[in-house]
C-alpha cells in the first residue's frame, strides 16, 4: 500500500533544510523518497516561504510537493486569536477553558470550525502527517506521528514566564495525546521524557 505523507514545516517560520530541526527534516526526506511505500510527500511551509523548501523538492520533483500554509481571512483570524488567548488565560487561572462556556465558547468553536474548514481540503489530502516538532497548535483528522527532540524547557525554564511555560506544557500534552506515534532519537529521551515526564504508554512510543 502506497501512502501520501505530509510533513509540517511551518512553525511561525519555515524549517529550513540547512538549520536546526530543518536538517533533521532534510535527512528524513532523503531517506523517505527511497521508500517504495511512499507515493507522494507534501511539505508545508509558511505562506510565501515556499522557496525555502526548494532544495528538498529538487530531490524528487515528481514526488515532493510544497504548499504554503495560508492565513485564514482576517475577519476570522483576529477574533479567533483573541478568544484563543482568553481560553488560555482561563486555563491558567481556573484550570478550564472557555470552549464549553456560554456565548464566548460558542463563538470560539464556530470560528475554529470555519478556520479548520478553510484548510481541510489539503490537510485531509494526505494519509499521515509527520510533525517534526511538538509545538504545533493545529487539529488533524488524519493520524499523526510527532517527534520530540527534548523537553529542556520542562526541566530548565530559562526565564520563561509561568504562563508561557504552562501554555507550552498544555500544547505538548495535547499534541502527544492526539498523536498515533510519538518518536524521539535517543533512549535517554525515550525513557526520561516520553515515558517519564509525559507518561506516555510504551506501545505509543518509538525511537528513530
Amino acid at each position: 500500500m502506497k501512502i501520501k505523507l505530509g510533513i509540517w514545516c511551518d512553525y511561525g517560520v519555515t524549517l529550513e533544510p540547512s538549520e536546526g530541526i530543518g536538517v533533521f527534516v532534510a535527512n528524513l526526506v532523503q531517506g523517505l523518497i527511497e521508500q517504495p511505500s511512499i507515493d507522494q510527500i507534501l511539505l508545508v511551509s509558511k505562506e510565501k516561504q515556499e522557496h525555502l523548501l526548494d532544495p528538498l523538492k529538487k530531490l524528487a520533483p515528481q514526488k515532493i510537493h510544497v504548499l504554503g500554509n495560508p492565513k485564514p481571512p482576517f475577519y476570522l483570524r483576529k477574533p479567533w486569536k483573541m478568544l484563543r488567548q482568553a481560553d488560555r488565560k482561563s486555563m491558567d487561572l481556573y484550570g478550564k477553558g472557555i470552549r464549553n462556556s456560554s456565548l464566548q465558547g460558542s463563538v470560539y468553536r464556530f470560528l475554529e470550525r470555519q478556520i479548520l474548514r478553510s484548510k481541510s481540503k489539503w490537510i485531509d489530502s494526505v494519509d499521515l502527517w509527520l510533525l517534526p516538532y511538538v509545538g504545533l497548535d493545529q487539529e488533524f483528522n488524519k493520524p499523526t506521528v510527532v517527534i520530540v527532540h527534548d523537553l529542556v524547557t520542562y526541566h530548565f525554564s530559562d526565564g520563561s514566564s509561568p504562563d508561557k511555560l504552562n501554555a507550552f506544557k498544555r500544547l505538548v500534552t495535547q499534541v502527544t495525546q492526539q498523536a498515533s506515534i510519538v518518536a524521539c532519537m535517543s533512549d535517554f529521551i525515550l525513557q526520561n521524557d516520553l515515558h517519564g515526564t509525559l507518561g506516555l504508554p510504551h506501545e505509543k512510543t518509538r525511537m528513530v
